[in-house]
């Protein structure tokens, strides 16, 4: 069975937006997938852009205008923390916090 997974390393922050409450955040994320663990064992990866919609959502740092490289990102649902990877597809629920650090 093939598994897949976002590795923020090697992904872009494309925009960040608020709709309302909301915050859409969309990524050209890089989308590991692999027959074992999606960024630790061998597979394939190619650039999907998707969103991150963060629902009630408090920017505590905005992120700057225009396409923004990340060098790492971590997920943190209740007490599950995703270091620099999160599995697709994804759905969560709960308080949210998402820490990106960009290059530059």
């Amino acid at each position: 069975m093939q598994r897949r997974a976002i590795e923020f390393h090697d992904s872009d922050i494309l925009f960040a937006r608020f709709e309302g409450p909301d915050l859409r955040l969309r990524l050209c994320a890089y989308v590991h997938v692999s027959e074992g663990e999606p960024g630790r064992d061998s597979g394939t990866g190619w650039m999907q852009d998707l969103d991150f919609i963060l629902h009630g959502a408090h920017v505590e740092v905005a992120a700057p205008e225009g396409k923004l490289a990340l060098s790492h990102g971590r997920l943190t649902i209740g007490d599950r923390v995703l270091e620099g990877l999160v599995p697709l597809p994804f759905e969560g629920a709960g308080p949210v916090r998402l820490d990106l650090e960009g290059i530059g």
